[in-house]
């Protein structure tokens, strides 16, 4: 009787799913999807599920082994799933993060780090007002620059002095948020989630003692991103002005933390953002105005407060909101609050709300609006936006017609260009600079073609200063990068903070304050002041 010979395998399987997988691959490199990586991941783990598969039932493998196969694979998918636990994303690709069950969490990392530290702090005598500063120092009260734009003005770094290591000034533990800090004199201000109290925090800029905190019951969780507050504070006069992460926005005294009002921007209607109320209040001077953000649609998109109270004064639209900051510019001779929202860019009118312009922009591919870059006003009539989920880089003309009524025009608009997740683009003469999935990139202004492309810096941040760029990268590093349309030129890099890192730097003086959710830090920066 002849023997039976085994079934041989179907080999163009697996070589089949392969080669699919490698063209997705050269794909997502082609097209810079931001989607990319976390497609990769969905399909690296199809084609593991779909191996695994062909080598128990098509392989051809006697029923021992093929049995093997079998409960291998379902003990190793029970053991993972008994073992791991997602702990929010691991980088701005939103690829989840994997841990052990039984390692600490975010928050209980936090708290045993801040308790640290009080134990070792314990007693230590506060600075003064009247105690010298040891360098330069420049007042930062604004969110992301004067113009809140990322460019840093009236100061110019040494590039020549990069060839030695940051002075460290101070580093400590802080609470969990993706804030960045205000400055004024000696007095730095951020906010934190320290346990179940969202906190207003005073720093000392020299010494990094916490001068005071403001604490409210109030906690904001979200899976992918983390716990904590999101938004910068602003400082005005004698006045702290910090909107947290479930949209409610505290007016406090500078000197003592004192409350003044409190407004919760979402009690209008609609519903919190995904990630969180992350767009920082804009002082109005000439009105005496705050400006807030909504939430989603079903409540006011813009809203306008009186500063000295807090009682409403106008508000604007249904639309839902961003997370990006609105801005104030004078536009052809006329100031205007200038905002970004899901679907659309307006601007509006800084005394009584009545929209000037409005500007459709694409949605995206994630709801509750993923737009977070800051627009830049160029040459008092145009606007750039950037963002990922498929929306890109666009520039458009706001025209003056001679009856005095605005309209717009789209001047370019390029979907695989300058797509900056958690960031923003900073224009230097005829050129933006940003982070564009990860890598800094500039652009052409004229046309929206991308010059270059260079250097690995993950989901940071980045300012202009003078001709300078500081990249605070996502893993902590701080680079030094010349802002030049000729090609990408790193100055200098340098060791940071640990862990991950979404927070904008804040540049005062010679004083660079950087943070994420569990480190804070203050480096000296080789910087001189200029006309």
């Amino acid at each position: 009787m002849e023997k039976k010979q085994p079934r041989k395998g179907r080999l163009w399987i697996p070589g089949l799913l392969l080669i699919a997988y490698a063209a997705l691959f050269l794909w997502t490199r082609q097209t810079e999807t931001t989607l990319g990586p976390f497609l990769l991941l969905l399909a690296g783990l199809l084609v593991t599920l779909l191996l695994w598969l062909w080598v128990t039932f098509l392989a051809g493998l006697r029923p021992r082994y093929r049995w093997f196969s079998f409960f291998s694979g379902i003990a190793t998918v029970a053991f993972l799933a008994l073992t791991l636990r997602n702990e929010g994303s691991s980088s701005g690709t939103g690829i989840p993060r994997l841990v052990w069950k039984w390692s600490p969490t975010v928050d209980e990392q936090s708290r045993t780090l801040l308790a640290a530290q009080k134990e070792q702090t314990e007693g230590t005598d506060a600075t003064t007002e009247e105690e010298a500063l040891s360098y330069l120092a420049v007042d930062s009260t604004e969110f992301y620059g004067p113009n809140r734009n990322g460019v840093i003005k009236g100061l110019s770094i040494q590039t020549d002095a990069l060839d030695q290591p940051l002075k460290e000034v101070w580093k400590q533990a802080i609470g969990l948020g993706w804030g960045g800090y205000a400055v004024k004199g000696r007095i730095a201000i951020t906010q934190e989630q320290r346990g179940d109290e969202e906190w207003v925090s005073a720093y000392d800029l020299e010494t990094g003692t916490l001068k005071w905190h403001y604490a409210k019951q109030r906690r904001f969780s979200e899976g992918m991103g983390g716990d904590g507050p999101r938004a910068t504070p602003i400082i005005v006069g004698e006045t702290v002005y910090a909107l947290g992460a479930t949209g409610v926005l505290d007016a406090l005294n500078i000197s003592d933390g004192t409350h003044q009002w409190t407004h919760d921007a979402l009690a209008q209607g609609g519903s919190n953002l995904t990630w969180g109320k992350a767009a920082s209040p804009l002082y109005l001077e000439e009105q005496g105005l705050i400006i807030v953000t909504g939430g989603t649609s079903g409540g006011a998109t813009i809203q306008a407060l009186s500063a000295d109270y807090g009682d409403s004064v106008w508000n604007w639209g249904n639309e839902t909101s961003s997370y990006s900051s609105p801005v104030v510019a004078t536009i052809h001779g006329e100031r205007q609050v200038v905002a970004v929202n899901e679907g659309s860019v307006v601007g509006l009118s800084p005394a009584n709300g009545t929209l000037a312009w409005s500007f459709d922009i694409p949605k995206g591919s994630v709801p509750n609006s993923a737009k977070v870059g800051q627009p830049s006003i160029i040459d008092g009539r145009k606007v750039l936006v950037t963002a990922s989920y498929g929306v890109g880089a666009m520039l458009f003309d706001v025209e003056k017609a001679e009856d005095g009524s605005f309209s717009t025009d789209l001047v370019w608009h390029v979907r695989n260009r300058m797509k900056t997740k958690f960031s923003s683009a900073c224009v230097q003469g005829n050129y933006a600079y940003g982070l564009d999935e990860g890598r800094l990139a500039c652009i052409d202004l004229s046309n929206g073609k991308r010059l270059w492309k260079d250097g690995k810096y993950g989901y940071g941040q980045n300012l202009l200063v003078n001709g300078t760029l500081i990249i605070q990268a996502e893993d902590g590093d701080i680079a030094f990068v010349e802002a030049t349309p000729d090609g990408f030129n790193e100055l200098a890099r340098f060791p940071g903070i640990q862990g991950k890192t979404w927070n904008i730097p804040t540049l005062a003086g010679e004083y660079l304050l950087v943070r994420n959710d569990l480190e804070a830090a203050c480096y000296r920066v080789p910087a001189r002041a200029v006309e």
